[in-house]
């Protein structure tokens, strides 16, 4: 039963109000009333955790269809903890949003689960801690190590440092498009967005950006799990820390809400591009779905994962004989 993991003490305060979530209820079955729900949102017992719960009913909920199970707030914020109601989450293949998760249980569920793991924040992982099938998101170089920049350059190839975000923000969406954990540390933003974070900078992304990052994650067919750390921020008076992750989970319900069932994989109804690459005496083949334009790269038969998600931008590349820098990897 996924609810032993959680407390039901909720805030007299907190109501459902716009019906963001559907609060725990003890006839709330393990399997059959779970599968009515497609989020299920969890959380410390922070301050900033309860008060988004208060926050979030302040905007109009639009996507009423799209149902989410509120299972309360976690009895322990250990990673080791929290690693089992996740695990549960996903044999029920519903996505999980964390609200005052951890860096280390990003890393648990990486290194457990092998999966691709989207780690956006301002800086990178320890060297020691990298390993592929990563990728980074936001990160500023001069907060880095030398050596995990090196690493993410040569073995991560899908991840975008702050300022290649804004070079190349049409690269944004399709990294997040293969991406099964997200892990969003708000010391991504700038310090004018969030004065209270003791760990951010000056230089950094702004609250929109991050919106849309989140809007990105949620039109994923692939996503298992969102965490979001707020480690390093005290409270304000205002509670624009809790304000910003209601809207962050507001627009992760309207990407979820757009949601296609466009991969080739599933869907028949798509065009077929072969380039033929001649420095490289190669051809690729691109794929575009008829339903959403969206774009894949279709790997040699036999690949575990068949098809890499690409913007049109890398496709227009390829057909003046040059290779994105991002695909090289599945092509030479």
């Amino acid at each position: 039963m996924i609810l032993n993991w959680f407390s039901d003490d909720y805030d007299s305060d907190v109501e459902e109000g716009n019906g963001f979530f559907i609060k725990r209820r003890k006839d709330i079955n393990y399997r059959n009333d779970l599968d009515k729900f497609d989020l299920i949102f969890m959380s410390n017992q922070s301050l900033i955790s309860q008060e988004m719960r208060k926050q979030i009913q302040k905007l109009h909920n639009h996507y009423t269809f799209v149902k989410s199970f509120d299972a309360g707030y976690l009895l322990n914020n250990d990673y080791r903890f929290v690693f089992q109601p996740l695990q549960i989450c996903n044999e029920l293949n519903k996505i999980s949003f964390i609200c005052g998760g951890s860096l280390a249980l990003a890393n648990s569920i990486h290194e457990k689960n092998s999966y691709k793991v989207t780690y956006i924040g301002n800086t990178l992982l320890p060297f020691e801690q990298h390993s592929e099938n990563q990728s980074f998101l936001g990160y500023q170089r001069h907060l880095c190590d030398y050596r995990s920049l090196k690493y993410v350059e040569e073995f991560c190839p899908d991840s975008l440092s702050l300022g290649q975000m804004k070079s190349h923000p049409h690269l944004i969406e399709p990294i997040l498009r293969d991406t099964e954990v997200l892990y969003v540390n708000l010391n991504v933003l700038r310090t004018s967005e969030l004065p209270n974070s003791g760990d951010s900078w000056p230089s950094g992304l702004i609250t929109e950006d991050l919106c849309q990052i989140l809007k990105f994650a949620g039109n994923s067919l692939r996503l298992k799990s969102i965490i979001i750390d707020f480690s390093g921020i005290v409270p304000s008076e205002n509670n624009s820390e809790a304000k910003l992750i209601a809207e962050l989970y507001w627009y992760l319900l309207e990407g979820m809400r757009m949601r296609q069932s466009d991969h080739p994989i599933f869907n028949s109804n798509v065009s077929e591009y072969v380039v033929q690459i001649s420095d490289y005496d190669t051809e690729i083949v691109f794929i575009k779905s008829n339903i959403s334009q969206r774009w894949w790269l279709r790997l040699e038969e036999g690949e575990n994962i068949p098809y890499v998600s690409c913007a049109h931008e890398e496709y227009q590349l390829s057909i003046q004989n040059e290779i994105p820098e991002r695909l090289m990897r599945f092509i030479v």
